[in-house]
């Protein structure tokens, strides 16, 4: 049995990469579907928070900076093994949950070594005709890094 990692971002190229790849390999294989979370950054106001993108969350003033960034960490994380374990029910397989922080690339390949994977998919946003001469940069350092076979697919039609 061949252990197959899945790198996602959410997002729906990254699901159907999920998909196109369990087509390929089989349902009975090995996955980890996993997340990388990138380090955030300080709030402006060490007493706000990010709730989301373009929104600002106030905490209470008791909260330290680094209690408010460890709390958001959490739940980015939380939020992030949620979107796998909805992702891994929808391809109705077992699969271990990873999600790491730190450049999403370099943890990839990490995870893909500590595991011994046979292979990584990553998903790729699609850039038209530059496709052929640019990959994105996540994508490309898996290439180059990765200690295994990386398939990197995309949006059909470009």
């Amino acid at each position: 049995m061949a252990t197959i990692l899945i790198a996602t971002d959410g997002s729906d190229i990254a699901a159907k990469a999920a998909t196109d790849a369990v087509a390929v390999f089989g349902a009975d294989q090995s996955y980890i579907v996993m997340t990388v979370i990138r380090p955030g950054l300080i709030a402006p106001n060490p007493m706000a928070s990010f709730d989301a993108p373009g929104s600002i969350e106030t905490q209470d003033e008791s909260d330290s900076p680094t209690e408010v960034l460890l709390s958001n960490a959490r739940r980015e994380e939380t939020e992030a093994d949620a979107e796998i374990g909805d992702l891994v029910r929808k391809l109705r397989i077992t699969a271990q949950h990873r999600v790491e922080a730190g450049d999403p690339g370099e943890m990839i390949c990490r995870v893909a070594e500590e595991h011994k994977a046979s292979a990584i998919v990553v998903g790729s946003h699609g850039l038209g005709r530059a496709r052929h001469v640019f990959v994105g940069s996540v994508s490309r350092h898996v290439i180059e890094h990765a200690p295994c076979l990386v398939a990197v697919l995309g949006p059909r039609g470009h």
